[in-house]
């Protein structure tokens, strides 16, 4: 006798196809247009319990915004406790178990190989960080990845003309994300402060990803603080983080982008990252809708720092916060879906906007993504 699917697989599935039918016939009865730009924004290791405990640090332009604006629900979840990066990012998209979709682990012992393999490695691929030719670095790709993703589908049911981009500071993240056939998919490399791709996708950088790396924003935060938000009630504009490089040192260097890794800050250059890719990949802007799915990671990064009662960790979720919902306010005619991760909990949320930013969340209960 077969077992009743978990219900939280069902709900998944629901929504990819709700997801699906809403861009691609737009007869929603609650949403009269279909989006131009679905976004899926993952939060890596935020709790849910950060929305409850931070709410009077908050400021008017932060996750007020989508608390105010929404509905919260508050008692979703997935209904599997292998939450790490590869797996919970696979998940996401595909709405299948590890078990399905074949992402087990970050990492894992592969009997054929014997030897273990990383859940995005391909060594059939390079590294691509120019923008005229491919580096001789092993790249990455969805290789072990089954079955499709919701970008998978939305191009295949548009005979790929919707495009699909997937960006994060992760590789995985981004490829997992991204699926199988998605226009682009771009990671931070954190040795270089650059972001870059693979051949999987494409065989140079485009012209404007290399722009964006040339220019190298990381640059505008040398000799910078990580300061509280004068706005942030309580928090007096202290200072929470401070890079001090010897004075022979130059900056950026690797030490810098380490330090620069645990703040705030790359939030801001990687929302200003997808920001370009809107503008220069026309997301939104053709006749079929586009997906974009974002993966911000500097929480789980300080949270496996400093741990996630830490104090700066704390602060994460409070500060900065105004940064983001500005950003994707003016990405009008949206659709979209944000998660956050956390060591105990992650949230859900299905935000549809059009003309306003209205939002829906929802809280699942789960370990974190390392």
């Amino acid at each position: 006798m077969l077992k009743r699917p978990p219900i939280s697989v069902l709900t998944a599935l629901l929504l990819m196809l709700f997801l699906l039918r809403v861009a691609i016939s737009g007869k929603a009865t609650d949403y009269p247009r279909r989006p131009k730009l679905v976004l899926i924004l993952v939060i890596d290791q935020f709790r849910y319990d950060y929305l409850v405990r931070f709410r009077q640090q908050f400021v008017a332009g932060g996750f007020n915004l989508l608390l105010n604006g929404g509905a919260n629900f508050a008692d979703c979840r997935y209904d599997y406790a292998i939450t790490a990066t590869g797996p919970g990012h696979a998940t996401l998209l595909t709405g299948a178990y590890a078990n399905v979709h074949g992402i087990i682990g970050n990492e894992w012992y592969e009997p054929t190989l014997r030897r273990p393999v990383y859940c995005v490695e391909d060594l059939t691929t390079k590294l691509v960080s120019e923008s005229d030719r491919a580096s001789a670095t092993p790249g990455f790709s969805p290789h072990y990845l089954i079955g499709s993703t919701l970008g998978d589908e939305l191009r295949a049911a548009t005979d790929f003309r919707s495009k699909v981009v997937a960006i994060s500071l992760k590789d995985r993240a981004a490829v997992l994300m991204g699926g199988h056939s998605p226009s682009a998919a771009y990671w931070y490399d954190p040795g270089s402060g650059r972001f870059v791709t693979s051949t999987y996708y494409m065989p140079a950088l485009p012209s404007w990803v290399a722009k964006f790396n040339r220019n190298s924003p990381v640059k505008e935060y040398c000799g910078g603080k990580w300061t509280a938000l004068a706005e942030t009630t309580g928090a007096n504009g202290q200072t929470l983080g401070e890079f001090r490089g010897m004075p022979e040192e130059s900056c950026p260097d690797s030490k810098f982008l380490g330090w620069l890794q645990q703040t705030p800050y790359m939030n801001e250059i990687e929302l200003g990252f997808a920001r370009e890719a809107v503008r220069n990949e026309h997301l939104g802007q053709g006749t079929d809708t586009d997906l974009l799915a974002i993966s911000l990671s500097v929480n789980d990064y300080i949270g496996h720092a400093l741990a996630p009662t830490a104090l700066k960790s704390l602060m994460q979720p409070c500060e900065r916060t105004a940064i983001w919902p500005r950003s994707l306010r003016s990405w009008t005619n949206l659709s979209g879906s944000i998660t956050f991760g956390s060591p105990s909990q992650r949230t859900t949320e299905l935000l549809r906007t059009r003309d306003s930013f209205r939002t829906t969340s929802g809280v699942q209960a789960t370990p974190s993504l390392p």
